[in-house]
C-alpha cells in the first residue's frame, strides 16, 4: 500500500510541477492527520508532527470537507510550518480533502515554489 500512495503523490507532483505533494489519512481514533506519503526529500517536512483536525490548513480542510487554496504561506496565520516553507522556498498550498461518502478520510496536498495561479494558467 505505501507503495502505490508514494507513486500517487510523486505522479501528481510531476503533473502540478509541485515541490511538494503528501498524502495525510485520517488517524480515527487519535483525530489526526497523518502524513502516508510525500515525494519530499526536505527531512524536517518529512518529520512533521500528526496534525489534529482542528489545527492547520490540512486540519481545517479535512474538518470542513472543502478545498483551500492559499498563495503565500509564509504569511497565512493558519499555516503552522512558516519555517520549513521559508526554508524550502515554499509559496502556495492547495489543500483537497479526500471523501468517501462524504466522509474526510484524509487530505491531498500541492505546495509550490511559485504563485498557484501562474501553474493553473500554464
Amino acid at each position: 500500500m505505501e507503495d502505490i500512495l508514494k507513486l500517487i503523490v510523486t505522479v501528481t507532483a510531476q503533473t502540478m510541477g509541485s515541490k511538494i505533494c503528501s498524502l495525510l489519512m485520517l488517524d480515527e481514533r487519535n483525530k489526526e492527520l497523518v502524513i502516508r506519503a510525500t515525494q519530499s526529500v526536505a527531512e524536517a517536512y518529512n518529520k512533521k508532527p500528526p496534525l489534529k483536525l482542528d489545527e492547520g490548513i490540512a486540519g481545517k480542510v479535512a474538518f470542513t470537507k472543502k478545498p483551500i487554496q492559499i498563495y503565500d504561506v509564509t504569511k497565512e496565520k493558519e499555516y503552522i510550518y512558516k519555517d520549513i516553507a521559508k526554508k524550502e522556498g515554499l509559496a502556495s498550498l492547495l489543500c483537497v480533502p479526500l471523501l468517501v461518502k462524504n466522509k474526510a478520510i484524509g487530505v491531498l496536498n500541492f505546495i509550490l515554489p511559485s504563485s498557484i495561479n501562474s501553474v493553473i494558467l500554464k
